[in-house]
Parts: C-alpha cells; sequence; structure tokens
C-alpha cells in the first residue's frame, strides 16, 4: 500500500524461486513514483523468504533481503534484515527516506488487517 497518500503502481509477484519481482508506487496524484525488484531465492512459506532487492534508476547496490514470519499468540511477528554489501550502501538507503516510508506503510497494513 505505502503511507498514507501512496498508491501501489505494480506488483508483479512470483512464487517460484530463480523468478523475478518488481513493485512500484507513486503519490495519490502520480508523481514521485519509484521502483524496485529483485529475484526470489529461497520461499519456505507461509514462514520465510530471501530476494535480492535493488531500486530501479538509482546506482545504489542490490541487497539481500529476508523476510520471517513467526506465529505468536497474540499475532505474528514480521521480521526483515537486508543485507548491505557495505557501511556506505546502508548509510545511503537509510538517507534516502526509507525508514520514513516503511515505518507508516507497516502503520496502514496493521490497521487495515486489524
Amino acid at each position: 500500500l505505502g503511507p498514507d497518500g501512496w498508491v501501489m503502481t505494480k506488483c508483479d509477484w512470483t512464487t517460484t524461486v530463480d523468478e523475478t519481482y518488481r513493485f512500484g508506487w507513486a503519490r495519490e496524484d502520480g508523481t514521485d513514483g519509484f521502483e524496485f525488484g529483485g529475484e526470489l531465492r529461497d520461499a519456505q512459506a507461509p514462514h520465510r523468504l530471501v530476494t535480492t532487492e535493488r531500486m530501479f534508476g538509482d546506482d545504489g547496490p542490490e541487497t539481500v533481503q529476508v523476510i520471517t514470519l513467526t506465529p505468536l499468540d497474540q499475532g505474528t511477528l514480521l521480521t526483515q534484515v537486508h543485507t548491505y554489501p557495505d557501511r556506505e550502501a546502508r548509510d545511503q538507503a537509510l538517507d534516502s527516506g526509507m525508514v520514513d516510508g516503511m515505518e507508516p506503510t507497516y502503520t496502514r497494513l496493521e490497521a487495515l488487517l486489524a
């Protein structure tokens, strides 16, 4: 979904290891769009995904992302770990505003699922 005021413009997902995926978002007025994608490296449904990830139109490096879903009595714990090739790449991602977008995105998803 993205944070409030944003819409998902592309959702090309795969459930097949070694195939690619691509996601895109833009503001509701169509401005400030971006896309990222990569390859599904491992899928252990329904608890674990491993993907590569890179932003399109950006010279940033490819990262590896591991998403783990852990059942809890009160819901599900989502753990997301991004591995960057070096500290500089990590800092560049953090400076991009990624955290400012991810936090409200998960808040919006939590409200939708409640």
